[in-house]
């Protein structure tokens, strides 16, 4: 009998623990009282929440936009016009998911292009050293002056003052998630700077980089074109032989250009319109970092760095233009982050008649302290109440990794120049890749 209690009490509780699993499986889904269903932390399910609280105290006046409104809600709410595959399509092209999510991504890149070109800037320098230049001296230059000194005319320390000129492309693809809507990006940046070295171990440095970036968005007829002028303050300043500390201040403007495509249909007839808006942001950087670097073997170095980055930016509010009852106000937008760096390195030197060529490879694991997904609110600009309504963005992935490759080639007479290659890996829901070239001249 004892046997048998056990027996029942065990499949009762199989029972009951299968239907709280289903429960929680589920509950991203959840029907609302107009049988429409939507992801619990997405843009749809915010709106269509906020719909059902502010649709009955929308007035029918004669404001058009008002008018429209009103009759967009009348559609939504009333169970017995239209189906709920309708009523989905309504809140998802009235989200502004397409728009107002992406827009966090163009202030939070996982690869800043200006501070890629600075890193790789004072990799460069490093390179400059007297201990690497006493090494591995040009066999062009040895063969054709009798002196060995590197400081002499000619030699890579023989000028302080130095300009350099990059230029980088980056491609990437974005999966769709609960919160953004999916897309392909493209940008390319013009990195423009100068540096003065204060003596062999100490340099700073002065850059301007400009950037133009496109998002594709998977959603036709949406797109998002972006600029960022940016201004990087730099030094760095060997301890001694092998050890290094490096920093980097930037300011940034941001200009950002939208539209958003709303395609639905109402029992009246289809809505086709076209939301456009314009914002602009702000955004202060910092990167502090330290370094070793050690000779292992005739030729081939190895080295680590930490660093530690923080961005804090602001997107202005702004209100959608010509479409109709269905623009939206979003309000402004604050986006922080701080993360460490861990870089690890392995590089080369090759003397050749001609220069020296310097290839090198690195991983870094990049971790995100501030993961929480910034918060979005906005609100329709024809309800005169002004309802809103907010969603959290998706938490930033804690953890990711990047792999470069550089190539940097010294030649006679204070020139030198570069190639690299970066991808990121294991950040969910993106891939991306950047491809830099650059030239510098000492003076």
């Amino acid at each position: 009998m004892k046997s048998k209690k056990t027996v029942y009490y065990l499949f009762t509780s199989l029972f009951v623990s299968i239907l709280l699993v289903q429960n929680v499986w589920c509950a991203e889904d959840i029907e609302l009282s107009v049988q429409v269903s939507a992801p619990l932390n997405s843009p749809e399910f915010s709106l269509a929440t906020a719909l059902e609280t502010a649709c009955p105290d929308i007035p029918n006046s004669e404001s058009d936009e008002e008018q429209t409104l009103f009759a967009l809600c009348e559609f939504y709410l009333d169970e017995t016009r239209g189906t709920p595959e309708q009523k989905s399509i309504i809140i998802s092209e009235l989200s502004a998911k397409n728009t107002t999510s992406n827009n966090t991504g163009i202030s939070r890149p996982p690869i800043s292009p200006g501070q890629n070109g600075i890193n790789m800037r004072l990799a460069a320098l490093r390179k400059g050293t007297r201990t690497l230049v006493n090494s591995y001296r040009f066999k062009a230059y040895r063969n054709n002056k009798k002196s060995n000194n590197a400081q002499d005319e000619g030699g890579l320390l023989s000028n302080k003052l130095s300009a350099y000129l990059n230029a980088s492309m980056a491609s990437g693809e974005h999966i769709e998630t609960n919160t953004e809507m999916g897309f392909d990006d493209s940008s390319k940046a013009i990195l423009l700077g100068f540096d003065y070295r204060l003596h062999t171990n100490t340099f700073v440095g002065l850059a301007s980089n400009y950037t133009t970036s496109e998002l594709a968005l998977s959603d036709p007829g949406s797109d998002i074109s972006a600029s960022m002028a940016q201004f990087i303050v730099y030094g760095s300043h060997f301890l001694n032989q092998n050890t290094y500390l490096q920093f980097s201040f930037q300011g940034t403007r941001h200009n950002i250009d939208m539209s958003r495509s709303i395609n639905f249909q109402l029992d009246t007839g289809p809505v086709n319109e076209i939301a456009n808006a314009t914002t602009s942001g702000n955004q202060i950087g910092f990167n502090l970092s330290g370094g070793y670097d050690r000779h292992i073997m005739m030729g081939y170095n190895a080295g680590i760095t930490g660093a530690l980055n923080y961005q804090s930016s602001s997107l202005d509010a702004y209100t959608e233009k010509n479409a109709k009852a269905y623009n939206l106000h979003v309000n402004e937008q604050n986006i922080s982050s701080l993360t460490s760096d861990i870089k690890a390195t392995v590089s080369a030197t090759y003397s050749f008649p001609w220069g020296v060529f310097l290839p090198q490879i690195s991983a870094n694991w990049i971790h995100e302290f501030q993961q929480a997904g910034d918060q979005i609110t906005a609100n329709f600009s024809s309800d005169i109440n002004g309802n809103k309504f907010s969603f959290d963005m998706q938490d930033v992935d804690p953890n990711y990794f990047t792999f470069s490759f550089n190539g940097q080639v010294l030649l006679p007479k204070g020139r030198s120049a570069f190639i690299g290659l970066t991808t990121i890996q294991r950040l969910r829901d993106r891939e991306q890749w950047v491809a830099m070239i650059g030239y510098r001249q000492e003076f």
